[in-house]
């Protein structure tokens, strides 16, 4: 099977850690490197997203897909909050038909999945092709930084202050690896 990649679709309104908690936490006040550090928090996040296969805080992505295999299509991301749209192309076509009420959402469990309704069936013109289906859904713990576990929150103030305090020599031995040891129980693996 191959590494599906969702794409982004809408951004986080903010990061799980702010440039207030980072800035106390570095014992640092000058405003000079506040862009610095906004990159390096959202640098961290990212990197965290990605090894956990999880959105932190509230952001749309959007998986293609080419082809569907069984009644249940498990998504890439977690938490899932909502499913947003199903469409698909159909020949010809550009943009795509929206069917998203043929279907449910599982948001409970990890993975999420969308699973064809017990009264539905595909729509008799669906054609198998390089990403004809698109999901659109929404993940994340919620849209505050408060509703992200400390757990995560700590690994990222961990991992973006060791890019900010060792930004000149690259060494990151011991500090992100107690990161990345913080992060460990939210890491899951999808094919």
């Amino acid at each position: 099977m191959s590494y599906r990649v969702p794409k982004l679709i809408t951004a986080p309104a903010e990061e799980p850690v702010s440039r207030e908690w980072l800035k106390s936490h570095l014992h640092f006040d000058i405003a000079d490197d506040n862009t610095l550090i906004d990159g390096y928090i959202k640098a961290s996040r990212e990197y965290f997203e990605k090894k956990t296969n999880m959105g932190f805080i509230t952001q749309t992505v959007e998986e293609s897909i080419n082809c569907w295999w069984s009644e249940c299509y498990e998504l890439r991301l977690w938490p899932v909050q909502s499913l947003s749209q199903v469409t698909y192309v159909k020949d010809g076509e550009s943009s795509g038909t929206d069917i998203t009420t043929l279907f449910d959402i599982d948001t409970y469990n990890d993975p999420g999945v969308i699973r064809l309704k017990e009264d539905q069936d595909y729509p008799s013109d669906l054609k198998w092709g390089l990403n004809t289906i698109k999901i659109r859904y929404v993940v994340g713990y919620g849209d505050d930084e408060t509703n992200v576990p400390e757990a995560i929150r700590q690994a990222i103030r961990l991992r973006a202050s060791t890019y900010f305090i060792m930004r000149e020599d690259g060494t990151f031995d011991w500090m992100t690896s107690l990161a990345d040891n913080l992060i460990k129980p939210f890491q899951r693996f999808v094919s």
